[in-house]
């Protein structure tokens, strides 16, 4: 069966020049899984093509590369070197003990190429986002999601570095791009949270490997209970305790309530100790550098409206979430 093409399955040319298909048809012989029976577009993210595909070996995800790179057009993420990265990237943090997905293998390696696209696949999760749940993480799920964090700082790799726009220490650039969007109240607040961006000591702080993302819309909770990390697209060396504030201020973000930033933080710190020694500059350093993060959420998600690419959902998600949050802390701080 050769199901109806979806509308969003070629926007920007982001498919190349051929059918859909015809690509994914060549991926499936690729990794052996069997014809494909139907295929749909997982509607999360903003910028690579997430497939769910069933085929007659069983549903998998196919991830085609993107021909932006997070927004920007003038670079692409439709290389091999962009893929291969990721692939090396989750396969070493992976044999270190992080909870990640199982990449397929073909002849040739773990990347399908055919016609300038390229594509890695593996085994379809049973099981829902934190984004989908629209929760934040129970007590025990927090620890294992430490345990994969920590797991990933210990994963002997040096990839090279990957230039993340929505990464943290890009906050000014993102800013300069998302101001015309930012209502000026907003932005005042946004302008406090910089000055005391640029107050974190960064050269005192260790460097591992981070896997940068790990969000509500990148980790799953499977139907079993356990939890797996996707995409390990922006990984870099960083600072550790930039992975520590990612979570903090995204998974801990209740769109219900209210957790306050250094409640989180302490949350973070408790469950990520037993499985690795923190520097007392990194637990110091950590509720600013999350207040940082809340406003990349913001910020990215404004500059999303003014380039009004990706999830709308999503970005009107953050935009609210994340300005409450930003609103209330400085409150409580005066």
């Amino acid at each position: 069966m050769t199901p109806n093409e979806p509308k969003r399955l070629d926007p920007e040319g982001r498919t190349g020049s051929e059918g859909i298909w015809d690509f994914l048809a060549g991926a499936a012989d690729y990794f052996e899984i069997g014809p494909i029976l139907a295929a749909d577009p997982i509607e999360q993210g903003h910028e690579d093509l997430n497939l769910r595909v069933d085929a007659k070996g069983g549903t998998f995800v196919c991830k085609v590369f993107a021909n932006n790179q997070y927004g920007d057009h003038s670079q692409t993420r439709q290389t091999r070197a962009i893929s291969q990265r990721l692939v090396d990237v989750t396969v070493a943090a992976r044999l270190e003990g992080a909870a990640t997905v199982d990449l397929l293998g073909g002849s040739q390696g773990m990347v399908y190429e055919r016609n300038g696209l390229f594509a890695v696949a593996y085994h379809w999760i049973e099981g829902r986002t934190y984004f989908d749940h629209d929760r934040c993480p129970t007590e025990r799920e927090l620890a294992n999601i430490a345990a994969t964090a920590a797991a990933v700082s210990r994963t002997d790799i040096a990839p090279n570095h990957y230039d993340d726009l929505w990464a943290i220490p890009h906050i000014h650039a993102m800013y300069d791009k998302a101001y015309k969007a930012i209502p000026s109240s907003e932005d005042r607040l946004i302008r406090i949270l910089l000055g005391k961006y640029d107050g974190i000591p960064w050269d005192v702080l260790p460097v591992t490997l981070v896997h940068g993302d790990i969000t509500k819309a990148n980790v799953v909770v499977r139907d079993d209970g356990a939890i797996t990390l996707l995409d390990f697209s922006v990984a870099n060396l960083m600072p550790r305790v930039i992975e520590l504030a990612v979570i903090a201020a995204n998974l801990l973000s209740d769109s219900k309530g209210y957790i306050s930033i250094d409640d989180r933080c302490r949350l973070v710190v408790d469950a990520y100790l037993p499985h690795a020694d923190l520097q007392e500059a990194e637990i110091d350093a950590l509720p600013t550098i999350a207040l940082s993060a809340l406003a990349m959420e913001y910020l990215g998600s404004r500059w999303r409206q003014l380039d009004q690419n990706g999830n709308a959902t999503e970005t009107e998600y953050w935009i609210e979430v994340a300005m409450r949050s930003i609103e209330l802390e400085l409150d409580q701080s005066g």
